[in-house]
């Protein structure tokens, strides 16, 4: 690891050291090697270095984050036109890393009393995103889609599912006012 920025030192005798490594992605397999350097400089021999292999997993959990969750929308997506701001209407998230195959995101939509709200009422489009260890983007995008009459408070949470589930932090949701087409817009903070 030394090569890679990290070093401990140790006494004369010792027979351990403790090396603390930062900047790993969770949830991801490293191959570690151990090499020592005398304070003369000499170093451990090669085949020394490859037998001191060990292979170690990282803790949970990659990180499932909103990056823009609107406080309120319109239930009607006609509501909006080709020039308005996409950060007014369109929930983002990212993931902090890929999963090791796949992992499927799926936005899941309450009222505020917690009950699933049928996807005739309110729906998250696309119903759910995929990622796979090969995808080159890490971010998700839906729009909440409803007729032009609903309105009320809901939230959005954020599953995740799939082969390397448990790798990702449980859910995560965003509270959000839907309003009817005929409702004015609450005055920005």
């Amino acid at each position: 690891m030394v090569t890679s920025g990290f070093g401990v030192g140790y006494g004369v005798g010792a027979t351990q050291a403790l090396l603390t490594v930062s900047g790993l992605k969770s949830v991801t397999d490293y191959d570690l090697y151990c090499a020592a350097v005398t304070s003369a400089g000499v170093q451990s021999v090669s085949a020394d270095v490859q037998s001191s292999k060990l292979t170690v997993t990282t803790a949970c959990c990659k990180l499932l984050t909103y990056t823009n969750s609107p406080s309120y929308v319109y239930g009607s997506l006609s509501k909006y036109t080709s020039t308005s701001p996409a950060a007014q209407y369109v929930f983002s998230y990212t993931l902090s890393s890929n999963p090791a195959t796949s992992v499927t995101i799926t936005p899941v939509v309450y009222n505020s009393f917690g009950d699933i709200v049928s996807s005739a009422e309110l729906s998250a489009v696309p119903a759910s995103t995929n990622f796979t260890s090969a995808s080159t983007s890490l971010t998700g995008t839906y729009v909440l889609f409803g007729s032009a009459l609903v309105s009320g408070s809901y939230f959005v949470t954020l599953t995740p599912s799939g082969t390397n589930v448990a790798q990702f932090s449980p859910t995560i949701s965003a509270a959000v006012s839907v309003l009817s087409s005929d409702s004015i817009a609450p005055t920005p903070p």
